[in-house]
């Protein structure tokens, strides 16, 4: 998949990786980190505008201060961008401690906070355009946004549908939910669209679980 969105990139263009559960988008994010790619976080925690402003305006102080020491740095953002607010502010200054929060536990998993930074996504209009590159997210972020080519990650049972649309007590309707969050998946590319599925995934104890096809594949692959 990397390779495929390497190669997308090379051409200027804009790459959306859209899964449906965070894990998988998780687990292809830390790859692309690991092969030293450049890309935009769209399910970073600083996507609130303006306490990513205050955040990046202090940043660099924080930084500097603390040298090598991220967790420190993270601290002393913290306190820098609150600070930085207007007193009566209290909504930006919540989201700025919740930002930090979620920066904290980035940091604690190894990704350096100026890096966890920089690739945080502010909020846009759904019209606003897409810069070039990849770009990782959900099926729930980025309403409205096209791209050049999209990468649908994990088209598996109990990824797509999610395995609790299918239980007996699941809501009614939570399939056709389900499908219709694929359509939007796909109905983001504009040029070439790339479906993935795992014939088995780790689970937390290592283990490799097998994975069967979304009921959607056959019909998906119909469709490109």
């Amino acid at each position: 998949v990397l390779q495929h969105v390497q190669s997308l990139v090379a051409t200027a263009t804009t790459v959306g990786v859209i899964a449906r559960a965070g894990s998988r988008l998780g687990a292809i994010r830390r790859a692309a980190d690991a092969a030293g790619l450049s890309f935009t976080d769209w399910s970073a925690p600083l996507h609130r505008v303006d306490a990513l402003r205050h955040i990046r305006a202090c940043a660099t102080v924080a930084l500097r201060a603390n040298g090598s020491d991220d967790a420190a740095a993270t601290d002393v953002l913290e306190q820098l961008a609150v600070t930085s607010c207007a007193t009566d502010d209290v909504e930006t200054r919540d989201e700025i401690s919740e930002a930090c929060a979620e920066l904290r536990s980035l940091v604690a998993a190894g990704t350096p906070l100026a890096r966890a930074i920089e690739r945080c996504r502010p909020d846009e209009p759904g019209d606003a355009p897409v810069r070039p590159g990849i770009h990782f997210l959900n099926a729930h972020l980025g309403k409205g946004q096209e791209f050049d080519h999209v990468v649908i990650v994990g088209l598996e049972e109990g990824i797509v549908p999610h395995f609790k649309a299918t239980l007996s007590g699941a809501p009614a309707g939570a399939i056709a939910e389900e499908l219709r969050a694929l359509i939007v998946m796909a109905s983001r590319a504009r040029k070439s669209l790339l479906v993935t599925c795992a014939a088995t995934v780790p689970i937390a104890s290592g283990w490799p679980k097998p994975r069967d096809p979304s009921r959607w594949w056959a019909t998906l692959a119909e469709c490109v």
